[in-house]
């Protein structure tokens, strides 16, 4: 099937992973590096730390359970780098994802699917999300992303909470992340009834 990729070794039977696992693979693993001490800014994980998560989600998978997790995932590091260019060695044995784009996409994701599949987070969750980062750049475009990915109705309760938020530097940063994530709505009308440019409007007066 031509959404399957196949992974081989020279003394591995052939194997294949789903586009899907391929991402949610990656999607932890920018969610591993976002909670790091450098946050989205380092864009960057430890060999040991990659070679774990992939080995983790590998072992949950029916079609590597009679293969060495650790083995399988040496190769998909090999594959990622070399053939779908998606993560790149930066030597001392670290890796980052080839371009900041994948490490944003990839961690937006997570977050959409923590809230809408896993349900592991809630909207309360997610607010406190943007809550927490809406101040730090480094996060401005993952919060779009997410704004981006969710439900309008669950997009526009964010959008409110930013408006309400505070600047204490007086630089109205929160409406200015606010008109960002505004942009990335998908289905405006489904957001019409809070009055978002009005409340943006008296909120920059106060």
């Amino acid at each position: 099937m031509g959404y399957r990729k196949s992974v081989r070794r020279s003394h591995l039977k052939p194997i294949s992973l789903d586009y899907k696992d391929k991402q949610a693979m990656l999607r932890q693993v920018a969610y591993f590096m976002q909670a790091n001490t450098q946050g989205l800014a380092g864009n960057s994980i430890t060999a040991p730390d990659l070679k774990r998560l992939l080995s983790e989600y590998l072992a949950t998978l029916s079609t590597t359970q009679d293969l060495n997790p650790d083995d399988i995932a040496e190769v998909l590091i090999h594959q990622l780098r070399t053939r779908n260019f998606i993560l790149c060695f930066l030597g001392a044995e670290y890796y980052a994802f080839v371009h900041r784009t994948f490490l944003e996409y990839f961690c937006a994701s997570e977050f959409v699917w923590q809230f809408e599949k896993a349900r592991t987070i809630d909207i309360d969750g997610l607010k406190q999300v943007f809550g927490t980062h809406w101040q730090d750049e480094s996060w401005h475009e993952v919060l779009r992303l997410i704004t981006g990915m969710i439900d309008s109705k669950f997009a526009g309760e964010i959008i409110e909470f930013l408006i309400e938020e505070e600047d204490k530097s007086g630089e109205y940063g929160n409406l200015l992340m606010t008109a960002k994530c505004l942009l990335e709505v998908r289905n405006r009308t489904a957001i019409e009834g809070i009055s978002t440019n009005r409340k943006i409007t008296d909120n920059s007066k106060n």
